[in-house]
């Protein structure tokens, strides 16, 4: 009889856990599907300092003296991905603009496998960094943007934890690689090759699971869309219980002033260029500019 008990339990809290899962799938496939995406970034980050210890691409297309202009590359072309994809993702979406970081990312990584100068590789690394700058900033914002204040925090470190996952994953990939193949020649080509596909797979991920902010699409103007992907994402957390379903007028009575700012905002980025609204950054209020000087310190002592 106990054993009988025991057994109905354990039936029945898998049963419960199995039906939590299955109606709160679609609400977690977001989160996986951005840490996807970030694993490709890690991959692609990661992969020339593996790549640089293998005699035969340094023989292929590096000559000597230049090991750090090739790994530098992937920086500069991060920092002109981060440059323009914050003013770019406010007015096109932060998925669109993640998207086409993704296939920016995955087309230049796996052009890489084909080089055979040095300028071929520096160009794709450095077409390749502007993908994985532009694709973070979007990750960060879409993270944000999908959950609620009171676990956000949670979802943000889920989300950044698959950076270590891409970091074991290019680590693994060149240990099999270079080790076992016989061709050492064209190892490396095969690597770079495989190494992109991670950013390929969240291409499918973040097109299928993952939508467009409800936040962007308020500001926007976007009532309708903006309610459903907000009603859409409750129902998922809510194990599909009943709820009240909100309104597109509900979000253009909290969006409505916001929009006039947005659109605003905008247009003098368009006209003015990048440097009065970066430079508004550090002169609109003492609090954001403190905050703002805090972040960027910590990731710059965090890229050591």
């Amino acid at each position: 009889g106990l054993l009988v008990s025991f057994f109905r339990i354990v039936t029945t809290t898998i049963s419960r856990w199995s039906l939590l899962l299955q109606r709160r799938l679609s609400y977690y496939m977001i989160f996986v599907s951005l840490g996807i995406a970030n694993i490709g970034d890690s991959a692609e980050i990661g992969s020339m300092g593996f790549l640089l210890a293998n005699d035969d691409f340094r023989n292929d297309v590096v000559p000597p003296g230049y090991d750090g202009l090739v790994a530098s590359a992937l920086y500069y072309g991060m920092f002109i991905g981060g440059l323009c994809s914050g003013s770019t993702c406010d007015h096109y979406g932060r998925r669109r603009v993640m998207l086409v970081g993704l296939v920016i990312t995955t087309m230049a990584g796996m052009t890489l496998s084909f080089t055979t100068t040095l300028w071929e590789l520096v160009g794709c690394r450095l077409v390749m960094g502007v993908g994985i700058g532009t694709i973070l900033t979007c990750l960060l914002a879409l993270t944000s943007e999908h959950t609620p204040p009171l676990c956000r925090g949670l979802y943000l470190n889920f989300v950044s934890g698959f950076w270590t996952v891409g970091a074991i994953w290019v680590a693994v990939l060149a240990n099999g690689m270079f080790n076992t193949s016989r061709d050492n020649t064209k190892s490396w080509r095969l690597y770079c090759f495989v190494n992109a596909l991670p950013s390929m797979m969240a291409i499918g991920c973040i097109y299928c699971f993952v939508p467009e902010s409800a936040r962007f699409l308020g500001l926007r103007g976007r009532y309708d869309q903006a309610a459903n992907v907000a009603n859409q994402i409750v129902k998922s957390m809510n194990n599909g219980a009943t709820f009240k379903r909100l309104r597109p007028e509900e979000v253009q009575s909290q969006f409505s002033s916001s929009c006039a700012t947005s659109t605003t905002t905008t247009t003098k980025t368009t006209c003015a260029g990048f440097v009065s609204m970066y430079t508004s950054l550090y002169t609109t209020s003492y609090n954001l500019r403190q905050r703002i000087l805090i972040v960027q310190g910590l990731w710059f002592i965090t890229s050591f």
